[in-house]
C-alpha cells in the first residue's frame, strides 16, 4: 500500500500507551512528554511526503499522527525519515524509563508485576528490552503478595522483624568500645540503611556522625538525600514512627544545606516536610526555620541570600507559623532569641534507652556542638566557622606583615661630587607589621563571641 493511500486513510485512533500506563497519569504531564505530543513537521524518507502533526500513539513497528487538519494516520516506523525515526526512539526510550522510575517507587511487586506486563504489551518494547522486561515479570508472578526491597522481597508480614534485625545493627555500632572503633565500623550503618529503607535510624545517626563527629557536611547530606528518596515511598506500610523519624532527617537536612549556605535548598526540604507533616512540623524544624528567617535579616549573621530568596522564605515561615524575629536589641529581645538559639539537629525518635544515651555521649564529644535533652543546638558562627577569628582583611597582609613605601626626594651623585635631584619617587620598600591585624594574620570575628552566634 503506498503512502498516499496511508495518508487518505482515516483510521480511528487506539486508546493507547499515553492512558494505560499506570505511571503516566492525565493532566500531569511532564515537559518531557509535552515535546512528544506538540505539533511537528513529520515526513517520509523520500522527503515527498510532509505532515504537520501531534503523535497520538507509537510502538516498534508503526506511529499514529493527528494532522493539522483533524485527520489521524498510522504509518509504519521505518518508511519514516531518519530524523522521524529517532524522534519516536527516543519517546520509546523514555517510556522505558519511566518503567524503571516506576521500578524505583513502587513497593508492591503486585502493582510492579502490572506496570510490566502493560509495558509489555503496549508495543513499546524492543528486542534489546524484551529478555530483562520477561525475566521481571517472571520474577514478580513469584512474590506477587510481597513488597519490594532493595535487595530482594519481604511478606509485609516480616516487616517488623525486618525492623528489629535494623535496630540490632543500630545497636551494634553504637555500644562499639571506642570513637575509632566507630568509624572504621560505618559499613555496618550502611548495612543497615540498604538491607531496611523503611527505618531511619542508621541514616540518621551515619549523617549526625559525618555532620558532627568528622565535619562533613557534604556527606552527611549525601547520606540523609539518599536515604530520604529510598524511604518515602514505604510509608504506606511504615509506622507513625518512621514518618516521625523521616521529618527527624528531613530536618537535619535542612539544617545542614543552611550551614552550607544553601537555603533554597533548605527551604524545598522544610517545605517537603510541611507537606508530609500535613501542616504540623516537629517544634526543632519551627525553631530552625526561625532561625534561618532572623538570620537572613541580620547583615552581621554570615548567613547571604538574595532579596528574592529572603522575600519568599520569609513567606514561607509564615506559612509554617514559625516566629519572625526582630532586630531588637533590647534586654528582653536578646533572651527571647537565646532560647531558640543554635540548629537543633534531631536524634531519631526510637532509639531508645542505652542506645540514645550512648549515641548523646558520642556526639556530645566535641567544641561544636551543644547537647540538651534530646536535641543538639549548635550556635557556630557561619562567618568564621567556629574560630572566633577571620583572615585579615587587608588584602596586602602577607602573615601579620605588609609592604610599605617610603617616599621622599630621590637623589643621584654625579661624577663630579655635585648632588643631581631627581624628584620625589620611592626610596625603598620596608616590611612593616600590618596595621589592621596587628601582625596576628588574623582579626576577630565581629559576628560571634568565641565562635558562638546568639
Amino acid at each position: 500500500m503506498s503512502l498516499k493511500r496511508w495518508s487518505a486513510t482515516f483510521i480511528a485512533v487506539v486508546t493507547f500507551s499515553f492512558v494505560s500506563f499506570s505511571f503516566v497519569a492525565i493532566g500531569q504531564a511532564t515537559a518531557q512528554e509535552s515535546r512528544f505530543t506538540k505539533l511537528r513537521g513529520w515526513s517520509d524518507a523520500s522527503g515527498k511526503f510532509k505532515r504537520q502533526a501531534k503523535m497520538l500513539s507509537a510502538t516498534t513497528a508503526e506511529v499514529v499522527l493527528e494532522t493539522d487538519a483533524g485527520d489521524n494516520l498510522s504509518i509504519p516506523l521505518k518508511v519514516l525519515s531518519t530524523a522521524d525515526q529517532e524522534f519516536v526512539q527516543s519517546y520509546l526510550d523514555k517510556s522505558f524509563d519511566d518503567l524503571k522510575q516506576r521500578s524505583r517507587e513502587t513497593i508492591f511487586a503486585s502493582e510492579l508485576l502490572k506496570a510490566f506486563s502493560e509495558y509489555e504489551s503496549s508495543g513499546h518494547m524492543t528486542e534489546s528490552q524484551q529478555s530483562f522486561v520477561e525475566s521481571r515479570i517472571a520474577e514478580l508472578n513469584d512474590h506477587a503478595d510481597e513488597i519490594v526491597f532493595l535487595d530482594g522481597y519481604l511478606p509485609v508480614a516480616d516487616l517488623p522483624e525486618k525492623k528489629k534485625q535494623t535496630k540490632a545493627m543500630v545497636d551494634a555500632w553504637i555500644n562499639g568500645t571506642s570513637t575509632n572503633r566507630l568509624e572504621k565500623r560505618q559499613t555496618m550503618l550502611r548495612d543497615a540503611i540498604k538491607a531496611d529503607p523503611t527505618s531511619m535510624e542508621a541514616a540518621i545517626i551515619l549523617a549526625l556522625f559525618h555532620e558532627i563527629k568528622s565535619n562533613d557536611a557534604r556527606a552527611a547530606q549525601r547520606c540523609l538525600d539518599s536515604a530520604i528518596k529510598r524511604s518515602s515511598p514505604y510509608l504506606k506500610v511504615g509506622t507513625e514512627t518512621d514518618k516521625a523519624n523521616l521529618l527527624v532527617a528531613m530536618n537535619n537536612l535542612a539544617v545542614s544545606y543552611v550551614t552550607s549556605q544553601n537555603i533554597a535548598k533548605a527551604k524545598r526540604v522544610w517545605g517537603e516536610a510541611f507537606e508530609l507533616s500535613s501542616g504540623q512540623l516537629p517544634q526543632p524544624s519551627i525553631q530552625n526555620i526561625s532561625k534561618t528567617n532572623r538570620m537572613m535579616g541580620d547583615i552581621n549573621s554570615g548567613l547571604k541570600a538574595n532579596s528574592s530568596l529572603q522575600k519568599s522564605f520569609v513567606e514561607f515561615s509564615e506559612q509554617v507559623g514559625a516566629v519572625q524575629f526582630s532586630s531588637d536589641d533590647s534586654k528582653a529581645a536578646k533572651k527571647r532569641r537565646k532560647t531558640s538559639a543554635g540548629w537543633q539537629m534531631m536524634c531519631p525518635l526510637d532509639c531508645e534507652g542505652n542506645v540514645r544515651s550512648d549515641l548523646e555521649i558520642l556526639l556530645a564529644n566535641t567544641t561544636l556542638q551543644e547537647l540538651s535533652g534530646t536535641v543538639f543546638y549548635d550556635r557556630t558562627c557561619l562567618q568564621c566557622r567556629g574560630a572566633a577569628f577571620l583572615r585579615c582583611p587587608n588584602k596586602s597582609c602577607r602573615e601579620g606583615k605588609v609592604k610599605k613605601q617610603i617616599v621622599g626626594k630621590k637623589t643621584m651623585k654625579t661624577t663630579d661630587g655635585g648632588i643631581h635631584d631627581m624628584g620625589v619617587g620611592v626610596i625603598r620598600v620596608d616590611i612593616i607589621v600590618c596595621p589592621v591585624c596587628k601582625g596576628e594574620d588574623k582579626v576577630d570575628c565581629h559576628c560571634c563571641e568565641d565562635g558562638a552566634q546568639d
